[in-house]
C-alpha cells in the first residue's frame, strides 16, 4: 500500500493507495483542485456582478420612492438586473448540472 501526499485548494492531504498508482491519483487531485480554483473564480464573479446589481437595485428604488420616478426614467437600472438575473441564471446552469 502506497501513500501520496497531494495538495487540494492550498491545503495538502495524504491519500492512501495500491502500489502503482501514485500517478493516477495525482493527477485526480491535480483535477480537482483545478475544478475547486474555476468554482472560486466563478463565485468570486458572481459576488462582484451581485455587488454592482445591489448598488442598481437600490439606486432605481430609491428613484421611485423619492423622486416619484417612472419605468422610463429607471430603465438602466432596470436592464442591468434583467441582465445580472440573466447572468446568474446561465452560471447556474453550467455549475449544476443534473443527470
Amino acid at each position: 500500500m502506497a501513500q501520496v501526499t497531494v495538495k487540494v485548494n492550498g491545503q495538502n492531504f495524504t491519500l492512501a493507495c495500491d502500489d502503482g498508482e501514485e500517478a493516477h491519483l495525482t493527477g485526480l487531485a491535480r483535477q480537482v483542485d483545478a475544478r475547486i480554483s474555476t468554482i472560486k473564480k466563478d463565485v468570486k464573479s458572481a459576488d462582484e456582478t451581485n455587488a454592482d446589481a445591489g448598488d442598481k437595485a437600490n439606486d432605481a428604488l430609491r428613484a421611485v420612492m423619492l423622486d416619484g420616478a417612472g419605468p422610463v426614467a429607471i430603465g438602466g437600472e432596470l436592464a442591468c438586473l434583467c441582465v445580472w438575473g440573466a447572468a446568474t441564471f446561465a452560471l447556474a446552469l453550467k455549475l449544476f448540472k443534473w443527470t
